[in-house]
């Protein structure tokens, strides 16, 4: 029953994101007051993505909720920073690159098989880190005096990284237990990013606008910030 309440949670909160991304791009559209994006331009875009794995508290094991001081580890957004050259009026080339980190930690008693020794309230930690770096192109198919509305495409390279930890001090000098494996969530996930994406930008002058963006893979569900030109 708790796992089904955990997946749940999740679903109802990534529903609540894609309502509030909708919201988001019909506001920016209806405020934009000046936008020019044509052949030769060059365009980037700083951004928060939303949600990652750690604006759910992930876990790898649910019942490490009910453990004791469990708490996250890292934020709940990930960032990122992309950059665009208009080769045509409506098409783009451009690279995108983002990362996230998050994780959770716990205090439990652990038994250690080596040295018969419990540590009490030992902290058990889990982390991990997402890249990605993408060659993107965009088709701007709506390029208007208020606002320019497009879809795209990027495909790259995904690096993903895990670390499991329990630190426990005793008497003596046996110091520290330090466990680490690699993708211990996925341990067959490809080197790979790609997505598919529909978003609009607006601009409040000459250079600086902003931009919300919905899209599957490579990414958050919800990318937005800052648009430059």
């Amino acid at each position: 029953m708790q796992d089904q309440s955990f997946i749940q949670y999740i679903f109802m909160s990534r529903f609540t994101t894609f309502k509030f991304a909708l919201v988001s791009i019909f506001v920016f559209f209806s405020c934009a007051t000046f936008s020019q994006i044509q052949k030769g331009k060059i365009l980037a875009d700083l951004y928060i993505m939303a949600p990652t794995a750690n604006t759910f508290g992930q876990v790898i094991w649910p019942s490490a909720l009910e453990r004791g001081n469990y708490r996250r580890l890292g934020l709940p957004v990930g960032f990122g920073v992309k950059g665009e050259y208009m080769l045509l009026d409506k098409l783009s080339i451009g690279a995108d690159v983002n990362y996230s980190f998050g994780g959770y930690q716990y205090t439990e008693d652990f038994y250690n098989q080596e040295t018969n020794l419990t540590v009490e309230d030992a902290v058990h930690k889990a982390k991990y880190t997402k890249f990605r770096a993408m060659l993107i192109s965009n088709f701007y198919f709506a390029t208007k005096e208020k606002y320019s509305i497009y879809t795209g495409v990027g495909l790259g390279y995904y690096s993903r990284s895990e670390t499991y930890s329990i630190d426990g001090r005793y008497e003596g000098d046996f110091g520290e237990l330090f466990f680490q494996s690699q993708n211990f969530l996925f341990p067959f996930q490809l080197p790979l990013a790609a997505r598919i994406k529909l978003g609009g930008k607006v601009f409040f002058s000459e250079n600086i606008g902003a931009f919300a963006e919905i899209g599957l893979g490579g990414g958050s569900f919800l990318e937005f910030g800052i648009a430059l030109k």
